[in-house]
């Protein structure tokens, strides 16, 4: 067409006509196969699925992060399936509980991150700085993974997805915008978060180093308590719910507490990686779980010789790996005490010899039920048996003895817990060494003198009159002698 909008002509007078090429697209139906029929790497999915696993020194990070955030911290069961939040007017971060401890960090991080970039500005009521809430995910959630990534832990199965909805439709200058904010921001929180872990660390290992017991809690559910002994450290395994599953001692007193944590970890196989360490009030309340948890009912029979004025102190096997005994096996004290000396004798004797190859010790924990004072009560400890204490009762008195004298337990209840403390410890094992001792002794030597007059009783034709008078009298005064015994009268006549 010309400029005037009309065909030009050739020569001839004809209309001028030009060829263009112009591609149609069309679709021809063929076979196609469902991804489910095909082989090779996974698809990539934006679906975003709960992180999953645990955090090696979870306690730490999360106590970091609470230093780290601008706002407090809490835990709640929140409506409406999210993870957490920030909340804008009562400048607080709340936090699903009972998530995994990945996803717990990543979550709190996330959260953080909002506090820090996304609070609102009291100079600015009409938030005109704000960015609308997508950027506010995408910026919040890139932070959560880079600060993640930074630490070894991998949240790209959920951030991936996270950041896709939320980034969907967005134009890649927008995006771009938010890279200096993200870097930024991701940066501040991990040197705040790096200084906090040094201190806590060293803290840590400040206290560990004064320590004379601790517990490791691992990953797997179970925990390793373990503590000082005079030839080196003690240490039992207990389940998840808190019973008491192996042990041993470990003859290594030149080893550091956390050294010889770990090495007792190598000995029970254990890999799960340890994700607390349990000093002062959290210790306590373990051992307090772990004595509850391991505690057998004892039958009604037993619960009322506990309390007869006239019975001998009995003791319950709680678990023991020797075979010569069974868990829950109940036994009179002085029979106990007698048993306990032939299998640690046995077991001391047996190791020694070449070419042994059994364990090297035999872990009995077990319980007294006793009368003292009048007051039913009990005792519970744990012997292991070739360590070459001999008795129950002298197993007893050793370990007191040594606790009441070591400056290293001293130091380490003074620096942990105080003089009151202290002080309430030494009163406790002087009251055990003073009379518990004596106590537990005089119930033995009266079952001693019971059972030689008992024994000499039953032969009947092969003693005198005078010498059945005498046993008799023997075992009356057995009889005698043991409720004044329960109830306080040591000085027996």
């Amino acid at each position: 067409l010309d400029e005037q909008g009309k065909p030009i002509l050739d020569k001839d007078g004809k209309p001028l006509t030009e060829e263009k090429t112009v591609q149609i697209p069309a679709f021809k139906v063929v076979s196609v196969f469902d991804v489910s029929q095909t082989e090779g790497e996974p698809l990539p999915s934006i679906a975003v699925n709960e992180l999953s696993g645990s955090v090696q020194d979870y306690q730490d990070f999360f106590k970091a992060l609470e230093q780290t955030s601008p706002v407090p911290i809490g835990f709640e069961d929140i409506e409406g399936g999210a993870h957490g939040y920030f909340h804008l007017l009562d400048n607080r971060i709340a936090i699903q509980e009972g998530m995994s401890q990945l996803q717990t960090i990543k979550t709190a991080i996330h959260e953080i991150a909002h506090a820090k970039l996304h609070a609102i500005d009291p100079n600015d009521p009409e938030q005109t700085n704000r960015p609308d809430s997508r950027t506010r995910e995408v910026q919040a959630e890139s932070v959560a993974y880079a600060v993640c990534q930074h630490y070894g832990l991998d949240t790209s199965e959920y951030s991936f997805g996270y950041v896709a909805g939320w980034s969907s439709g967005r134009e890649l200058a927008e995006l771009k915008a938010s890279l200096e904010i993200i870097r930024s921001a991701a940066h501040e929180l991990i040197s705040a978060l790096d200084e906090h872990l040094a201190e806590l660390r060293q803290q840590r290992e400040a206290d560990l180093s004064a320590a004379q017991e601790v517990a490791f809690a691992l990953d797997n559910g179970n925990t390793l308590f373990i503590q000082t002994c005079d030839s080196g450290y003690d240490y039992t395994l207990y389940s998840p719910d808190k019973k008491a599953l192996d042990g041993g001692q470990l003859d290594a007193p030149g080893l550091t507490l956390p050294d010889a944590g770990q090495e007792a970890l190598n000995l029970l196989g254990q890999t799960a990686t340890v994700s607390e360490v349990l000093l002062g009030d959290k210790l306590a309340a373990f051992q307090e779980a772990a004595e509850k948890a391991n505690e057998l009912s004892a039958p009604e029979a037993e619960k009322a010789a506990a309390t007869d004025l006239s019975a001998e102190p009995t003791v319950t096997i709680l678990w023991s790996e020797s075979d010569k005994l069974q868990d829950g096996e109940t036994m009179p004290l002085s029979v106990a005490n007698r048993v306990f000396e032939e299998l640690d004798t046995t077991q001391h004797t047996e190791r020694e010899k070449d070419g042994y190859t059994g364990g090297w010790y035999d872990k009995t924990a077990f319980r007294i039920d006793f009368t003292l004072n009048g007051q039913p009560d009990n005792y519970e400890g744990r012997q292991d048996f070739g360590d070459g204490e001999g008795s129950l009762v002298q197993h007893i008195q050793n370990y007191h003895e040594y606790y009441a004298k070591d400056e290293n337990w001293k130091n380490f209840v003074l620096h942990n817990k105080g003089p009151k403390a202290w002080e309430q410890d030494k009163a406790e094992r002087e009251m055990v060494l003073t009379e518990f001792i004596p106590y537990l002794k005089q119930h033995c030597n009266l079952s001693a003198m019971e059972q030689t007059a008992t024994a000499a009783l039953r032969e009947g034709q092969n003693i005198s009159p005078e010498q059945a008078a005498y046993y008799n009298a023997v075992v009356a005064y057995v009889q005698d002698c043991r409720p004044l015994l329960n109830q306080g009268q040591y000085n027996l006549p």
